[in-house]
């Protein structure tokens, strides 16, 4: 997903990037830097498809292992 597409979703459902920030306790330009891809946080990555709707896998292809890709690699 592009990152617009990204903050345009997250805009749909009332949230911005400082929203996002002041929620999980992080800096703007962390949540910014997830989003565009520039560096990896479950943490927020997930809390950001949560609130969009959308899995982490289609936001950020190939970037976040779903559990039970995490589950075949220990295995």
């Amino acid at each position: 997903m592009h990152f617009e597409d990204i903050k345009a979703a997250l805009r749909k459902q009332g949230y911005s990037q400082k929203r996002v920030a002041d929620c999980l306790n992080v800096s703007p330009s962390t949540v910014h830097n997830v989003m565009y891809g520039a560096c990896k946080s479950e943490r927020i990555a997930t809390f950001i498809s949560k609130i969009i709707g959308i899995d982490r896998g289609e936001i950020w292809p190939g970037r976040y292992a779903t559990r039970a890709e995490r589950l075949r690699k220990a295995s």
